[in-house]
């Protein structure tokens, strides 16, 4: 199982305290910088929260491959082959 970023209660844990912290130090200047030009905080934040998800997605779709072509190594077929639906 892989480790949680958040306890029994639906809280941040300290390492999912960490990666907030890390993500809003990220963000901060973002937003500051855009705001300070005359936009919409609003419309910054939609920006963030898209990009993120783009990101998010990328990163499953990257490691679901990877897991992908790793078991079909292990059961000696091509990965080719994995794609293939029979008719």
């Amino acid at each position: 199982m892989k480790e949680s970023l958040f306890n029994e209660y639906e809280a941040y844990t300290p390492t999912g305290g960490e990666v907030e912290s890390e993500i809003r130090k990220a963000l901060e200047p973002i937003m500051k910088k855009w705001a300070d030009k005359g936009y919409c905080v609003k419309h910054i934040e939609s920006i963030a929260i898209d990009t993120i998800t783009m990101s998010s997605a990328i990163e499953r779709a990257t490691r679901a491959m990877k897991l992908r072509k790793e078991k079909t190594r292990q059961k000696g077929t091509k990965l080719s082959d994995s794609f293939c639906i029979p008719l």
